[in-house]
């Protein structure tokens, strides 16, 4: 991976010339991304050839399946292409096997190929899908279309429709999608609506077979005349026989017994409407050559319900399509087609439930008014029982009554559906999952919740009635301080507080299953907000004296660049240099595949983006073997490289503020965001929902910050941070800047690691463009100390005697209890300089405080600041180079810290207390740092 010269190499963004920066991540010409790459949808605007009602392309791959299992996903992509408003672009070939049949050997083998002309009429199809509804078009894009990111199959008709949570969800408009890879396959669609059924029932008879074919299958027909000596053409029975390798012989388990008994009971039937008749012709469908021809017959004749019959296949006729099996334009499957052909013409079809060709035949049938037969048998994994559900063809399934429970049916039938289909079943029953939070003591959240151990005999009844009525099953999770304060007092107002008599330990007990209320009131709140448009300055007001972002080619959040996804939450980090990461991914598969399950619930999306510089995009990119990819996905994160016109500073750490000060500039498109700094991971990637809910969506604010769990205010930040080292004088300049300005003492200090955003206020807009303007003027690198300044500017004139704008909402600072802070190596905390270290120290009268910044820091005479340095210097060796015993037990400390941040969430109270307190001693001793010693309190 290089540094980008010319053409664009790694994760990186072609620069248009100087002046106004574009994105953009299409492939550049020099730099063709490899076949790994993920894609970005090529544009193409369908309205053009099919009409203004028409946007969007759904293009339909070859499924690695047989002839009908790729006919099944044909027809229900191009239902939901047309139910979505989007075109179809059908697959230039098919696939088939070769020379093997039904074999348990070979019958997967499909890497042979036939031109989509070889099997079907173009023509034909393409005007049948055009009088159904569907538009066909040609993109002619060489570009691979990427599928619809974080889609879950199957989905209900009902979702797809106008205000249907996968139409709020993606947008499909001048792009080319995939509904799913050539391994996805079958089933995709539950028809539960009228206009999907017929469109379903349409689309499908649509196509029409090859010339050829219909040629081979009319010969045969007029064959099976001569030989059975009826009038017509079409008088015999004809079965669909599928007691094959492929399915007695495979994990499906079709008992062959039971198969050829109910093909006995249906036959049997059959002759009883024909009663005139001595003797019924029967008609093979499937691969049965002589001797197969022979040994089916021999299997009927064993069951005594069999009427007399006699038994034909094309074989006994002559083999007359034994040409459409051999040829570059030839192969079994091409020939079975002609047996799908017969079963359409025949005058009675009887077919296998568990076969994907009987189920579109006789769906075919039903398009035109013609009933069919199914065999009353099933396999294990119950796939007949599926595809009548799915592709019903059946009239007593098209009710009404049938379509209202059939989202439900469809998920008895095959539990695994319910993951994409959850949206259309009742909840999850509340309680079944538990989580038991331990708080410490009870003075823990007490200057929110002064009475939590007011009862402690209640609280010790309440543990006794918890231990014997909950399964253990059922507590899923337990964590120390992993739960704020403030849903702490939610949760004991619904459950009360427990106590362990034994232990001591006090503890809270939260349902954490999603029993719908958080979905719902998420899902009414983000409802209410719907139609409501962005604020006039919300996106295009320039920051003044910030860099320039005229133009942004594609959006990082536009859904041709997110999958097809409405971003309805943004969420961001900034990763620059080689200190971070993302996660691994076994970690974040998982937790990935949890957050588009309860966003398939929820009906809104997120689109997680993480901005990186070349250090971090070399390392992402060989991990996934993307060197010469444009962009990366890494579990949730789509992984975007900053151009170097957009890092002016000169470390890495002052360059991650532009994302995070300028998000807002970076995604256009989204409704909310979270910024969360990349040393910071969610215990739960769904729990950004709770926080966005809880923290922003609530309180009605157009930004929301934590506050700064340690000091109060940014002239106590100013004063730690310069003592510290972290801030040079510039620092102190600043604050007394801002109080000639007239910033009050008491304004409060937000915490910089995360924050929440309402995109579409201009407040939102505008104060991050302020932050970043008061952070670049003052060129340290501290940011928290600008938030401030920048929230109190932003008063309007009803807020005057206010600290802050009313638009900025600072919620606890354990509102975000559930980031967690990862463990770094101990080379780099060791060298690096901790803010937290004078947490105590700054504990002071706040006039002190003022004085120290107005004096530009303690200006100590000659020998004392001598003596200073030098006790310091002694006090800091002391430390470093404390006794073996001493040392043991801090590096123990240590370790036990990052064995427990998990449980934690930071980095651990008891080695931070001790930092904290020998800091103290540091800062209360050493003369001419902290304080004059000639006028010590």
């Amino acid at each position: 991976l290089e540094e980008p010269s010319g053409a664009a190499h790694g994760l990186a963004l072609p620069i248009a010339q100087m002046g106004p920066v574009c994105f953009t991540l299409a492939a550049a010409a020099a730099a063709a991304p490899s076949p790994a790459c993920p894609a970005v949808a090529p544009a193409y605007h369908a309205a053009s050839t099919c009409g203004a009602g028409v946007s969007g392309v759904v293009r339909i791959p070859a499924v690695r399946k047989g002839l009908n299992n790729q006919r099944m996903r044909i027809v229900q992509d191009a239902v939901i292409a047309a139910l979505l408003g989007a075109a179809v672009e059908l697959p230039s070939f098919l696939r088939t096997r070769r020379r093997c049949g039904y074999r348990a050997g070979c019958y997967q083998d499909y890497e042979g190929t036939v031109p989509f002309d070889a099997v079907y009429d173009r023509e034909r199809v393409v005007e049948g899908l055009r009088r159904a509804g569907v538009c066909v078009v040609d993109t002619r894009s060489e570009g691979r279309a990427p599928e619809l990111a974080g889609a879950l199959w199957p989905t209900t008709a009902s979702q797809l429709g106008p205000g249907g949570d996968v139409a709020r969800r993606y947008d499909l408009r001048g792009g080319v999608w995939s509904l799913g890879g050539e391994e996805d396959c079958c089933i995709k669609l539950v028809v539960d609506t009228r206009r999907s059924l017929d469109l379903l029932t349409s689309v499908n008879a649509a196509f029409s077979s090859a010339r050829r074919i219909r040629r081979a299958a009319h010969e045969v027909s007029r064959r099976l005349a001569a030989a059975t000596g009826r009038a017509k053409e079409h008088a015999a029975v004809a079965i669909h026989w599928r007691a094959d390798e492929d399915f007695v012989r495979s994990a499906h388990g079709l008992d062959a017994r039971a198969y050829a008994r109910a093909a006995c009971t249906a036959l049997a039937g059959v002759a009883r409407g024909r009663s005139s008749l001595k003797t019924l012709d029967v008609f093979v469908l499937g691969e049965a050559d002589r001797a197969r021809s022979r040994a089916i017959d021999a299997d009927l004749r064993k069951h005594r319900s069999c009427p007399r019959f006699s038994l034909h296949a094309k074989a006994t006729l002559g083999n007359v399509d034994e040409a459409l099996a051999s040829g570059p334009d030839g192969g079994d499957d091409v020939k079975g087609q002609v047996d799908f052909e017969l079963g359409l013409r025949a005058a009675v079809f009887v077919g296998t439930q568990f076969s994907s060709f009987s189920a579109l035949v006789a769906l075919a049938r039903r398009a035109e008014g013609r009933e069919s037969l199914m065999l009353d048998v099933d396999v294990a994994d119950r796939l007949g029982l599926i595809f009548a559900l799915t592709f019903p063809h059946d009239a007593r399934r098209r009710t009404d009554a049938a379509l209202s429970r059939l989202c439900r049916d469809v998920v008895a039938a095959h539990a695994a559906f319910g993951v994409g289909l959850a949206a259309c079943l009742p909840p999850p029953r509340a309680g079944s999952s538990l989580a038991v939070h331990s708080f410490g003591h009870c003075e823990d959240c007490s200057h929110l919740m002064p009475s939590v151990c007011l009862d402690l005999d209640k609280a010790d009844a309440r543990h006794a009635a918890f231990v014997e009525s909950t399964q253990i099953q059922a507590v899923v999770s337990r964590g120390f301080r992993r739960i704020s304060c403030a849903r702490v007092v939610q949760v004991v107002a619904e459950r009360g507080v427990h106590r362990n008599p034994t232990t001591g330990e006090i503890y809270v007990v939260e349902d954490i299953t999603d029993t719908g209320e958080l979905s719902s009131s998420l899902r009414a709140k983000l409802g209410a907000k719907l139609g409501i448009t962005p604020g006039d300055g919300a996106r295009d007001g320039e920051c003044s004296a910030s860099l320039s972002f005229s133009s942004i080619n594609p959006p990082l959040d536009a859904p041709a660049a997110a999958g097809g996804r409405r971003c309805t939450l943004a969420v961001v980090t900034a990763l620059f240099g080689s200190i971070d990461s993302l996660g691994h991914l076994k970690t974040l598969k998982p937790k990935h595949a949890r957050l588009l399950e309860f966003e398939n619930r929820l009906g809104a999306a997120s689109c997680w983006i993480a901005l990186v510089d070349f250090a971090a995009a070399r390392r992402i990119a060989a991990m996934h073997g993307a060197l010469r990819c444009h962009r990366a996905d890494h579990g949730p994160w789509r992984v975007v490289r900053v151009p170097k016109a957009l890092q002016p500073f000169a470390t890495a750490a002052q360059n991650t503020r532009i994302p995070k000060m300028l998000a807002h500039r970076f995604v256009p498109n989204a409704r909310y965001m979270l910024y969360f700094d990349a040393k910071l991971r969610p215990s739960t990637l769904e729990w950004t929902w709770r926080l966005l809910h809880d923290e922003l969506l609530a309180r009605g604010s157009a930004w929301t910050s934590p506050r700064h769990p340690a000091r109060g205010t940014p002239h106590e930040e100013a004063r730690c941070v310069h003592l510290v080292g972290l801030a040079s004088d510039a620092a102190l300049s600043q604050l007394r800047a801002y109080a000639a300005a007239g910033l009050p003492r008491d304004a409060p200090l937000a915490e910089g690691e995360w924050h929440l955003r309402d995109l579409y206020r201009n407040e939102s807009s505008a104060l991050g463009c302020a932050w970043f303007d008061e952070y670049r003027r003052w060129g340290h690198r501290r940011d928290q100390l600008a938030f401030p300044y920048a929230s109190w500017t932003l008063r309007g004139p009803d807020e005057q005697e206010a600290t802050a704008t009313n638009a900025v909402f600072l919620a606890e600072a354990d509102a975000g209890a559930q980031f967690r802070h990862i463990a770094r190596s101990r080379r780099y905390e060791r060298s690096r300089k901790n803010s937290a270290l004078c947490t105590l120290a700054s504990r002071r009268h706040g006039d002190e405080v003022m004085a120290y910044i107005r004096r530009g820091g303690d200006r100590p005479s000659a020998s004392s600041q001598a003596r200073g340095v030098a006790g310091i210097a002694g006090a800091v060796e002391g430390l470093d180079r404390a006794p073996r015993r001493r040392q043991a037990r801090n590096l123990r400390l240590e370790d036990e810290v990052h064995r427990n941040a998990d449980r934690d969430g930071h980095a651990g109270p008891r080695l931070r207390d001790e930092r904290i307190e020998r800091a103290d001693v540091l800062f209360s001793v050493g003369p001419g740092l902290a304080e004059d010693p000639e006028h010590r309190d």
